[in-house]
C-alpha cells in the first residue's frame, strides 16, 4: 500500500505596478515551479466560461516565464497540469464596469507564481477539482487583485490528518491480528507485514522526509532516508547530490564538535596549570592532544609541563 506524502499547494499572488499592457487585452504573467526539480513539460489551458472552449493552451518547463492575453468581460479557468503532479486551476473575471473601463489608463499584467505538488496515492484529491483562488477587477482599488480560497497550511493540515489515520488505521489492524496470535510465526507474520508496509513507502516520501530533515539541520538522519530513496531510483542525481551534501554537512559537525571538545580540554588544562597541579594538567593536555596531534601549541604545553615535573 503506498502511502501518500504532505501535498502542499502554495499559490502567490501579486499586482505588478509597471505600464505598458494594452487595454483592449489583460495579461496574466507568472512562472509554474513543480515540487521536484524536475525537467518535464507543464501544460497550462485557460478555458471560456460558459463555453468551455479551449481559449489558450501553452507548454512550457518548469520556472519558464509564461504571458497569457485575456479579453476583458469574459470569466475563464486557468488550469495547470503535469504527468504525476496535482493540477491548480485559477478563475478569471475580466468583468469592469464600462465607465470605470473608460477612466482608466494602461492597465497593468497580474503577475503569479503557482507551485504544482507530486501526486501520491492514499488521500482524498477531490481539493484539485475547485479552484484555488480567483482575479478579479476591484473597483476600490481599480485594479486587478485575487482572492485565495485555499491557504497553504489548511492543506498541509488536511494531508498530515489524513496521513495519520491511515497510520492509526494499519496500526489497529496489526494489533487485532497480533492478539489473534496463538504462535510465533503469526507474530513473525504481524511483524514482516509492518516491515513490507515501511519499506512500500513510494521513493517521493522518502525524498519528502529526507528534505525536511535536512531543512531541520538533522542531516545524518536525512542521509539515511535519502540513501533509502537512492535503493528504489538507481543512480538518481537528486539523491546522490544530497548525500554528499549531508556528509559534507556531518563532517563539519563532527569537525565542530571536536574543536569545541579540545578547546574544554585545554581550558580544564589550563585551570589544573594555573593550580600548580601539572601532572593533571599534562594528562588532560595529551587528551586533547590525541584529537588534534599536530597542533603546536598543545605540545608546548604538554613539555611545559614535564619541565616543571622534572624540576
Amino acid at each position: 500500500m503506498n502511502r501518500s506524502i504532505f501535498i502542499i499547494i502554495i499559490l502567490f499572488f501579486s499586482s505588478l505596478l509597471c505600464l505598458g499592457q494594452k487595454k483592449d487585452v489583460f495579461v496574466v504573467t507568472g512562472k509554474v515551479v513543480l515540487e521536484r526539480d524536475v525537467d518535464q513539460e507543464i501544460t497550462i489551458s485557460a478555458i471560456c466560461v460558459g463555453t468551455n472552449d479551449i481559449y489558450a493552451k501553452k507548454y512550457l518547463k518548469s520556472k519558464e516565464p509564461f504571458s497569457l492575453k485575456f479579453e476583458f468581460n469574459k470569466e475563464y479557468l486557468i488550469e495547470f497540469s503535469s504527468e504525476n503532479f496535482y493540477k491548480k486551476s485559477i478563475g478569471i473575471d475580466t468583468h469592469i464596469d464600462a465607465v470605470v473601463m473608460n477612466r482608466l489608463g494602461e492597465i497593468a499584467p497580474f503577475s503569479m507564481m503557482v507551485t504544482l505538488f507530486q501526486e501520491v496515492e492514499g488521500i482524498d484529491d477531490s481539493f484539485t477539482q475547485k479552484p484555488v483562488g480567483k482575479i478579479y477587477f476591484d473597483d476600490y482599488i481599480t485594479g486587478f487583485t485575487a482572492d485565495v480560497f485555499t491557504q497553504d497550511f489548511d492543506i498541509e493540515k488536511y494531508i498530515s490528518t489524513e496521513k495519520k489515520k491511515m497510520e492509526q488505521e494499519f496500526a489497529i489492524k496489526t494489533k487485532k491480528q497480533s492478539s489473534k496470535a496463538n504462535s510465533k510465526e503469526r507474530v513473525l507474520e504481524v511483524r514482516s507485514s509492518w516491515s513490507k508496509y515501511q519499506n512500500d513507502k513510494s521513493y517521493s516520501e522518502l525524498v519528502f522526509s529526507a528534505d525536511s530533515l535536512y531543512g531541520k539541520k538533522m542531516y545524518n538522519l536525512a542521509r539515511f532516508y535519502y540513501v533509502k530513496a537512492l535503493n528504489k531510483a538507481k543512480d538518481n542525481s537528486y539523491c546522490l547530490g544530497s548525500i554528499n551534501k549531508c556528509q559534507k554537512k556531518v563532517d563539519q559537525e563532527l569537525r565542530n564538535i571536536r574543536v569545541l571538545e579540545v578547546k574544554a580540554l585545554i581550558d580544564l588544562g589550563d585551570s589544573l596549570f594555573s593550580l600548580e597541579k601539572y601532572c593533571r594538567a599534562r594528562f588532560i593536555y595529551n587528551k586533547a592532544h590525541l584529537k588534534v596531534p599536530m597542533d603546536r601549541s598543545i605540545s608546548q604545553k604538554i613539555d611545559h609541563c614535564n619541565q616543571l615535573i622534572n624540576q
